[in-house]
């Protein structure tokens, strides 16, 4: 079955880049594309091509990246798959604040946002706040930074995403160090540390 190797192909992509084999990780993926290709399996096309930018994040090469994340969420829009779309622009979004183009993260992170809304899946919304969160502790504003930390660790308490906590509470303790709330800063510290 020719999906099934499709679907082989990229999971051995996806083990080489879990290894930090990045040539091979190419390789395999690749492999996996072509013959997605062939049979017209977008959703193994859209994956593959998914996994292919995230070894590009990997290795820094952020603008390759956005080539194959972009490609990817246009096949995720095209057949639909709305929950993996919305990871897509989050993704992308990741990669835009890497790059520091922070106008264009916040445009992908709220795409991102619009699509886990519509199909309420919290653990996404979770994970975007905070990478909202991250991005106004990058440029400084570290009030609008705080409020999607706590709206993000609202929601990883709720969903029990112990790792999202803890990150969160972290983050939390970071944004008070820069606000002078040194006590509250110690406390958000304290609380991450029992939570990992």
């Amino acid at each position: 079955d020719t999906v099934l190797i499709a679907r082989s192909l990229r999971q051995v992509g996806g083990m080489y880049q879990a290894l930090c084999d990045y040539p091979n990780a190419i390789n395999y993926l690749n492999q996996s594309i072509i013959l997605s290709k062939k049979t017209n399996y977008l959703k193994g096309e859209a994956s593959a091509l998914n996994d292919l930018g995230l070894v590009f994040i990997c290795q820094s090469e952020f603008l390759k990246a956005l080539q194959y994340l972009n490609k990817s969420l246009e096949i995720k829009l095209k057949i639909n798959d709305t929950k993996n779309a919305a990871t897509s622009y989050a993704q992308i979004g990741s990669v835009y604040l890497r790059l520091s183009n922070y106008e264009k993260a916040l445009q992908e992170f709220q795409n991102a946002l619009e699509l886990s809304f519509s199909i309420n899946d919290q653990w996404n919304i979770g994970n975007i706040f905070g990478f909202i969160g991250s991005l106004y502790s990058d440029i400084g504003v570290f009030k609008k930074a705080q409020y999607y930390y706590k709206q993000s660790l609202q929601i990883d308490s709720i969903i029990g995403n112990k790792y999202g906590i803890a990150s969160n509470l972290h983050s939390l303790g970071v944004i008070n160090i820069n606000l002078k709330n040194f006590d509250q800063a110690i406390s958000y510290f304290k609380k991450s540390l029992i939570k990992r």
